[in-house]
């Protein structure tokens, strides 16, 4: 099948129904070439759809292995003893040494070899095997069970020799895990009156989206795959065995293993029957509808019949190369199963794969999240009017009239700004104002403008993240608080910082999916009503505190109310507000030392005057404390150094000089004198 075959939407669908189909038919007659007839298989049918019972497809076996006798060999080794003697034949060959004198003569080389003879200890083990394949219902699980059938059972021995010491080649005695795979969800999908297999996806419901992205898809998946797994378990088990017998294979007279093992079959031969085709449309004359290129139940009987063909050529191969074959028919039908549950898999990707590549040719593109938000953008544009479509999460922060002191936003990786639904709430003198509490007997009150905002997020592939961004201007500055909505008018601080002079914060923001009313609901059904009442009691408080708040406050204002100076009188008096910021912030300074406390009918720029002065006497006081502070470090650290100079030879006489070297009277320093310091 190909993009270029004429055919629609459903018949992607009718084709991946197809390759199930062929799959689960497959699969059921290589079932069959291990034993389950065609009476079994209608009897567990019944069991799964009229009792409700769940079928399991077991691999059980045991390993036992006994010591039989000990025996002595003798081996030939491979190398040689070589002795030359040479003689004089005219001493009537004996032996003479070579010198001077029987130079010339003719003399005779006699080649002696030994043969070393090594006596090796040999140790005869008997290893017996039990294996047997078997199905059964419900949970007992007993082979020999009312409710199993064995497919399978064998009871292989061998006689294994080692050399070396006496350690035997497996354990003496053990039980092997058994391996299961479940058939249940298989038996469920074949009519229980004619045995045939019924596979049907459902379009209508909610989580059908492609091909491929289905229930019933998605769990026949998860079948196959068990079924591949449960295969290449059952194989490996039994080459191991094979590998065990054969460890000892060369010394025996007759070995009982062929050169060929089970490791080189692979069932490539068997002709596997799933295979996602479309037939030519003017070719379809045998198609179900005259435009349908999909391939029809007599063309799915004909690969079946092929398959069962190929598969019975290829046991009787098995048989002649193996004997007995029980344990190479295992490997055979397995390798042969696997095969089915792969080409499955490849085929319902091709589809999909054939899906997006003609929807990669009619866009032109891949489509990402970033695509997808575009996307989103361009339909609420159209879909919402301009009072209600959203806007972007992306706000000045300024006074009424005058230059933005900042921003704020919300933004993706891409820098984009997240679009929320926006609604201003009016009213801001009458409304109730906000408070936040900063301690518990203080809070602080907010008026100013509100807003509030819906946020829609789509999830695609990934998912997305987004941070709080804000910076701030130079020469402006503004308090950033972030937290959450405990209640109608209650904001919880979590967190804040102050932003000034061209700072810039960017905060991730972790986005806590919580559970939808259904979801919560069907997730607490089967919960005791006391675990019930809890988990509500606890989603209400996580609803109830939710709400993300951000608050803004622009200083300058705050700062013109707390010094009692006219509104906006600190607009220009750029210096004036980073002194006032910094003898706040840095220096703690209570604000009645610098608000205005004079009468209010001077003028603007005499109360601005007034707070000048204020902070000019304050920064002098500062400054004459750093200065002060500066020449006492300056004083101690040139103290230090000198008491470094004085005391820091080893060889405390050499650093002075005596008194009549120096010049001096009584009072010079003496070598080895002391000097202290008083300060």
């Amino acid at each position: 099948a190909s993009p270029d075959h004429d055919h629609t939407y459903d018949d992607k669908f009718a084709l991946s129904e197809f390759l199930s189909k062929v799959a689960l038919a497959s699969f059921f007659n290589t079932f069959e070439r291990l034993g389950l007839d065609k009476t079994t298989l209608g009897d567990l049918v019944k069991a799964v759809s009229n009792d409700k019972k769940s079928v399991t497809l077991r691999f059980a076996s045991s390993e036992k292995c006994e010591f039989i006798k000990e025996s002595t060999i003798e081996i030939i080794s491979p190398e040689k003893v070589v002795e030359e003697h040479k003689t004089d034949e005219q001493a009537d060959g004996k032996r003479i040494t070579i010198t001077s004198s029987t130079i010339g003569k003719r003399l005779k080389r006699k080649i002696t070899s030994t043969k070393i003879v090594n006596s090796v200890k040999q140790f005869h083990w008997k290893m017996d095997v039990e294996y047997s394949i078997y199905v059964y219902t419900g949970t007992n699980s007993e082979m020999d069970g009312d409710v199993s059938k064995v497919l399978i059972s064998r009871n292989p021995s061998c006689e294994i020799i080692t050399r070396g010491s006496k350690t035997a080649p497996t354990s003496a005695a053990a039980t092997n895990n058994p391996i299961d795979v479940s058939l249940t969800w298989m038996l469920q999908c074949i009519n229980a009156e004619a045995l045939n297999v019924d596979f049907v996806i459902d379009r209508k419901e909610s989580s059908c989206r492609t091909p491929r992205h289905n229930n019933e898809t998605r769990d026949a998946w998860t079948h196959f795959r068990a079924v591949h797994d449960w295969c290449t378990l059952v194989n490996y088990h039994l080459i191991r065995m094979e590998k065990h017998a054969a460890s000892g294979n060369d010394l025996l007279e007759q070995p009982i293993v062929k050169s060929i093992g089970l490791s080189a079959i692979n069932g490539n031969e068997i002709f596997v029957p799933v295979l996602p085709l479309f037939e030519s449309i003017q070719d379809a004359s045998t198609s179900p509808t005259p435009t349908s290129p999909v391939l029809t139940a007599g063309d799915m009987d004909v690969f079946l019949a092929e398959q069962c063909r190929t598969m019975s050529e290829q046991i009787e191969i098995i048989s002649s190369q193996f004997s007995p074959p029980s344990e190479a028919m295992i490997v055979l039908l397995n390798a042969h199963m696997k095969s089915i549950s792969d080409l499955w898999n490849n085929g319902i990707l091709h589809i999909e794969n054939m899906l997006y590549k003609q929807l990669f040719n009619a866009i032109g593109k891949s489509v990402d999240s970033k695509d997808l938000s575009e996307f989103v953008r361009s339909h609420n544009q159209r879909l919402f009017s301009d009072t209600y479509a959203p806007e972007p999460f992306c706000y000045a922060i300024r006074r009424y009239g005058q230059y933005p002191d900042g921003i704020i936003s919300i933004e993706d990786e891409a820098n984009e700004n997240a679009l929320t639904f926006t609604r201003k709430l009016e009213n801001r003198e009458t409304q109730d104002p906000m408070y936040i509490p900063i301690n518990s007997a203080t809070s602080v009150e907010l008026r100013g403008d509100m807003y509030l905002h819906a946020w829609m997020l789509q999830k695609f592939e990934n998912k997305p993240s987004f941070s709080l961004s804000s910076r701030a201007r130079q020469f402006s500055s503004f308090l950033l608080i972030i937290g959450k909505l405990s209640g109608p008018n209650t904001f919880e601080p979590q967190h804040g910082i102050i932003l000034q002079n061209k700072d810039e914060i960017i905060i991730p923001l972790l986005l806590d999916e919580m559970p939808s009313p259904q979801e919560f609901k069907d997730a607490i059904a089967s919960l005791s009503p006391e675990q019930q009442q809890f988990a509500r009691s606890f989603r209400n408080m996580k609803l109830s505190s939710s709400v993300f708040g951000v608050c803004v406050i622009q200083l300058k204002p705050q700062l013109e109310i707390l010094l009692g100076l006219p509104d906006k009188s600190l607009t220009k008096e750029i210096r004036l507000t980073q002194d006032l910021l910094s003898l706040f912030i840095d220096y703690q300074i209570p604000s009645d030392l610098l608000s205005f406390d004079g009468p209010d009918e001077l003028d603007f720029s005499e109360k601005v005057g007034v707070v000048k002065g204020y902070a000019k006497d304050i920064n002098d006081m500062i400054k004459g404390t750093k200065d002060e502070e500066l020449a006492n470090a300056k004083l101690k650290a040139e103290m230090d150094y000198a008491g470094t100079l004085a005391f820091g030879s080893q060889d405390f006489g050499s650093c002075f000089m005596s008194n009549e070297d120096q010049g001096v009277g009584d009072g010079g320093f003496r070598g080895g004198g002391t000097i202290d310091h008083d300060y």
